[in-house]
């Protein structure tokens, strides 16, 4: 047999494997095995020398081959076992539509042979036990349905399901019961007829002759839809009863019992709206117009505004009245009592001012303004009244409680008129109250961190600290208060420590913030109501007053959100503080996230600063996002790690630390730590025989992802290479493929490949000439391998001309 032939042989040999294998993945055992069996015996049949030379081409083709035979015929042998257990249930079932049980069972194992064995014969199979499984199924739920109806004694809808389950299954049984149906159809049409007629009889108001119709129709065929509307007439009798007894009772002027019968009406019949207006129309008669008003608040109609309308203007709420009856001016009556209506307005009114003039005139002031806030907000604004309530009244009862030392009283009215109005004669005014009555009171002292952090950031707009009498010219140094005001603030919260330690840590982490926030704030940037700047303690005691901000993602906005108490004492140093305070749920909005973010990277630098590196892990990986966006947050981390690397001794510890640095920064420093430990890793390794040689090579290319500038990594992968190389050149000689050694070495970026099989065969050559075992072809032709991988050698040079190689 010449080589082409063998050659060829191989190939098909090959190539008959694959088809075995390919018919296998699609479930077509007998053909693979018949192939795979061909292919076995005719491996038998070669002489050991041909199987030898075959397995430089095949390997371990034929075992494993042989292997994947015994396991196909192992498949085919189960799938022809299930098939003939599958036949035998089938066999089995007696016809039964009822019954599915056993054509599920046989469907099952149809199913499991179809899995392991494609074939024609058992697809049908299958597919036909589906049909009829199908039809069973369909016939059992027209049946369950059919005798649900029945039991509900729907019988024209359950004969016409026992005729479609007909047509699938004409069985006895299912004809027994259309005849049975068949006999109830007429008693059922007499009594639909009823019902329809009680339901006329009730639509059109004669409830008595509807309930007598319908009970008498229910005795001789009871079902449910019947019952459901007998229950319903016997409501509205019962409902009924009651209101004629409370028309009957207000005829009477009996009102109690009027209220009582159609309360009672009420609860039974709530859609009953008759109701809802007789309670009205009675309150009206018995003087309780709010509980008219109440009566008929959710009644539409324009009988139900009116009398509404009528209940708000003898309540003297006049504006209320003329709403309710803005939707019945075309009714005469309405318009001329509407008139009336605002002429006792404008009287109501006047007597109303008199009672404030008088109550002013006699020093009443609280009885006035209490009048004057009732007069507001009952007839809206006013200029005169609020003029007056707001410059003459209110500023009498403040100047006359400055006067006094009960600085309770004082600071309570100075909060008033601070959340009412929100200026800066007001924040004065609330601040200096706060201040005595703090010294007064020191759980007052978190009231005054408040308000003196806003008097203190907008103290350029306070009048009062301007044209000063006794300053001559001289204007206030806003400097020196500022500092004079924070240091006395200071010194009042310190005073409380010895008195009460958790009462001061709440204190030191309001005025941290309020301190944090007022050097923060500037006239380009600050949260701004009412031309005021508002400070985070304030703007959250007051936020149900202000309008919510949506904040930069920076320090100041931190400050407004739940974890700036965390905030303040991260930047004052204080990170195991921030620790304790901050919020136990997680952010939402963007800004409290980087407030949580902030708080988790102070805590993180702090680990780290402690060289504990392991607990920073969870707090900078939690703020990873922001890390990654904050160049100054990365080169402090970065410092850190520098440090923390040097107290670590294990070279495990360093991969661990090293590969949360780089997850977390990915920075150039943590890249070339993190690749050389690494690479350490894959050398010991390599050493130790735990990974091969091309697996240390694929691992340390993934490393150049990391570090492509990396020394030692970039040696040790050039020493991987080569070690490589040489090993694939060593198997080409091996195998007499000397050409494809020689091009092989002549395209490696590795010079010392070229010279080791230059001087491998410079070796051949010297030992050649001197056995004189060598022909002189022989030698031309390992002189030319060397020349071409190596042609300017000079030791060679001389031998080359020997040898007429150019």
């Amino acid at each position: 047999m010449n080589l082409l032939q063998g050659l060829q042989e191989i190939t098909h040999y090959k190539e008959e494997a694959q088809r075995a294998k390919d018919f296998a993945k699609k479930r077509q055992l007998r053909e693979a095995v018949r192939i795979a069996n061909h292919l076995i015996d005719f491996w038998s049949s070669l002489p050991q020398w041909e199987q030898v030379i075959w397995r430089l081409q095949i390997d371990n083709l034929p075992e494993e081959l042989n292997q994947q035979c015994q396991r196909w015929q192992a498949n085919f042998r189960q799938a022809v076992q299930i098939f003939e257990q599958a036949k035998s249930i089938q066999c089995s079932d007696q016809g039964d539509p009822t019954r599915t049980d056993i054509l599920v069972e046989a469907i099952n194992l149809y199913q499991m042979t179809n899995n392991l064995l494609y074939d024609l014969k058992i697809k049908i199979t299958l597919k036909c036990c589906q049909q009829e499984l199908h039809r069973r199924q369909n016939f059992k739920k027209l049946l369950t349905r059919a005798e649900q109806h029945v039991e509900q004694r729907y019988f024209k809808t359950a004969c016409q399901l026992y005729q479609k389950a007909q047509q699938i299954y004409a069985i006895p049984s299912v004809e027994v019961s259309i005849s049975n149906c068949q006999l109830q159809i007429e008693q059922e049409k007499q009594y639909l007829k009823k019902l329809q007629k009680s339901l006329q009889l009730a639509q059109s108001g004669q409830f008595n002759a509807a309930f007598k119709l319908l009970r008498l129709a229910l005795k001789t065929f009871p079902r449910s839809d019947g019952n459901f509307l007998l229950k319903e007439l016997v409501r509205v009798l019962k409902g009924k009863k009651h209101f004629n007894a409370g028309l009957l009772a207000e005829q009477q002027q009996e009102w109690q019992t009027a209220v009582a019968s159609y309360q009672e009406s009420k609860q039974i019949l709530p859609e009953f709206f008759l109701c809802s207006f007789r309670l009205g129309i009675v309150a009206i008669k018995t003087q309780n117009f709010a509980d008219a008003i109440q009566a008929l608040e959710k009644s539409k109609g324009h009988r139900a505004a009116y009398i509404r309308g009528f209940a708000y203007a003898r309540k003297n709420n006049f504006q209320q009245a003329q709403q309710e009856w803005q939707s019945l001016t075309a009714y005469p009556q309405v318009q001329a009592q509407s008139k009336i209506v605002t002429q006792i307005e404008r009287h109501y009114k006047l007597q109303i001012m008199r009672r404030i003039e008088h109550d002013v005139n006699n020093n009443n002031l609280n009885s006035a303004k209490a009048t004057s806030q009732k007069f507001l907000a009952t007839f809206g604004a006013n200029s005169i009244v609020k003029f007056n309530l707001e410059n003459h009244i209110q500023a009498s009862l403040i100047a006359n409680q400055w006067k006094t030392d009960d600085w309770q009283k004082i600071y309570t009215v100075a909060e008033q008129m601070w959340s009412q109005k929100f200026n800066i004669e007001t924040l004065h005014n609330w601040f200096v109250a706060a201040f005595y009555y703090a010294q007064a009171d020191n759980k007052k002292l978190l009231d005054l961190i408040i308000a003196g952090s806003m008097a203190l950031a907008n103290l350029e707009s306070d009048s009062s600290l301007k044209d000063i009498p006794w300053q001559a010219n001289n204007s206030v140094n806003l400097s020196e208060f500022r500092t004079t005001v924070t240091e006395l603030i200071g010194s009042l919260v310190d005073a409380v420590r010895e008195q009460d330690m958790r009462y001061y840590l709440r204190l030191r982490d309001a005025y941290r913030v309020e301190l944090l926030a007022l050097k923060q704030i500037h006239s380009a940037y600050g949260v701004r109501f009412h031309d005021l700047y508002f400070t985070p303690g304030c703007y959250n005691h007051y936020q149900h007053f202000l309008l919510e901000v949506n904040y930069l993602p920076d320090i100041l906005g931190t400050l407004y959100t739940p974890w700036g108490s965390a905030v303040a004492a991260c930047l004052d140093g204080d990170s195991a503080r921030a620790q304790t305070i901050k919020p136990n749920h997680d952010p939402s909005k963007s800004i409290e996230i980087f407030a949580d973010h902030l708080i988790s990277y102070y805590q993180g630098c702090h680990y780290l600063q402690s060289q504990q590196w392991r607990l920073a892990v969870d707090p900078l990986n939690r703020a990873k996002s922001t890390v990654q966006t904050k160049p100054e947050w990365q080169e402090e981390i970065d410092r850190f790690c520098v440090t923390q690397r040097q107290q670590i001794s294990e070279d495990e510890e360093h991969i661990e630390f090293a590969q949360f640095w780089y997850d977390l920064l990915a920075s150039s420093v943590s890249a070339s730590y993190l690749a050389e430990y690494k690479t350490r890793q894959i050398h010991d390794q390599i050493v130790e025989e735990k990974i091969s040689l091309s697996q240390a090579l694929e691992q340390t290319k993934a490393l150049v992802n990391i570090d492509k500038h990396n020394p030692v990594l970039s040696a040790l992968i050039d020493e991987l290479e080569y070690v490589q190389e040489r090993e694939k050149v060593e198997r080409l000689i091996k195998q007499e493929r000397i050409d494809e050694a020689v091009r092989y070495a002549k395209r490696s970026r590795h010079e010392r490949i070229r010279t080791d099989l230059r001087d491998f065969f410079i070796k051949i050559l010297v030992e050649g000439m001197q056995s004189e075992h060598i022909s002189g072809d022989e030698l031309r032709l390992i002189g030319k391998w060397a020349y071409e991988l190596d042609p300017h050698y000079p030791a060679l040079q001389t031998l080359y001309s020997l040898l007429e190689i150019h």
